[in-house]
């Protein structure tokens, strides 16, 4: 018996699938099958009942589960434990990165981290929350910058402050005389925002839906320098983070930023990571550096956790 067939066990357990198990192992199916009636023979127990492409733990699996995440939890640590220090800061982390959140938050972070740790190198995935959370889940990133709220409630979260929404709009846009803006304001006029599976767009929505509103979308788009753009353009009204408004005169002079009230629409960023699955490794080592970086204390990061 192996290690290895011990974890495409477990792995096969948590997914509920071969098939998912091995996208997220990158071990070819067939393989991870083997490995299953290696330790089936072995143990001459079945540990899995198989129905199509549905399976699910026999009475023996679900009994022999818990004992093997127990010994390769004590293996990872165990693991991290003899490695040294220093090569736990070489290789590389890979962050999945949301709308908006690199440009606010992470020049600085990373900026800090990659002179703390100049061996380990960083690559970002930037896509929307929900893509970030399912690549979490396959182990196509280590860590992810989401939108909270969150989807899957399965990881470990450290919060960042929540920042208002603000509307962007051309300074001689007819909304653009008033101090405030409410949704019955924005209503009236036509709305860039980003596209639907964002967190972004469902807060706005719902905060339309609450009225028995509907807004007039003009345009949808990824990418919040686009949005400007097109505001700056006379095409409408676009809603982002009030922490941009740093960004967007440096390349829309012409347009304004108004506050929103009436309404609870807000965004808020967090740090997502699976604990279990990257124990003792750089993921450990950058959530360190974050919280630190951050002033987030233990206590607190720790009420948050989903």
């Amino acid at each position: 018996m192996e290690l290895l067939h011990l974890q495409y066990f477990s792995e096969v357990a948590h997914w509920k699938s071969f098939t998912r198990a091995s996208q997220s192992l990158h071990i070819s199916q067939p393989s991870i099958s083997k490995a299953i009636r290696a330790l089936e023979e072995r143990w001459g127990v079945q540990l899995f009942h198989r129905q199509g492409k549905t399976i699910a733990l026999t009475d023996a699996g679900e009994v022999i589960l818990p004992k093997v995440e127990e010994f390769l939890d004590q293996y990872y640590r165990l693991e991290a434990d003899i490695v040294s220090p220093e090569l736990r800061r070489q290789g590389k982390i890979v962050l999945g990165v949301a709308p908006m959140v690199g440009t606010i938050y992470l020049p600085e972070l990373l900026r800090d981290f990659a002179a703390a740790y100049p061996y380990l190198a960083i690559e970002l995935v930037e896509r929307p929350t929900a893509v970030v959370e399912e690549l979490l889940e396959n182990g196509a990133v280590h860590c992810g910058f989401c939108i909270v709220p969150t989807i899957n409630g399965d990881h470990e979260t450290l919060l960042l402050p929540r920042e208002e929404v603000h509307a962007f709009l051309h300074k001689e846009h007819p909304l653009a005389a008033n101090e405030a803006l409410t949704i019955e304001d924005l209503a009236t006029t036509k709305l860039i925002t980003f596209t639907n599976e964002t967190t972004l767009y469902r807060n706005i929505i719902r905060n339309f839906q609450a009225r028995e509103m509907r807004p007039q979308v003009a345009i949808q788009g990824y990418e919040w320098s686009l949005l400007a753009a097109f505001a700056d353009a006379h095409v409408g009204v676009t809603l982002l983070p009030e922490p941009l408004g740093r960004f967007v005169p440096q390349l829309y002079p012409n347009l304004v930023s108004r506050p929103l009230i009436d309404t609870d629409l807000s965004w808020r960023a967090a740090l997502v990571w699976q604990e279990k699955r990257y124990a003792g490794t750089v993921v450990e080592l950058f959530v360190e550096f974050f919280r630190m970086h951050q002033g987030l204390d233990t206590a607190a990061s720790a009420a948050h956790k989903k």
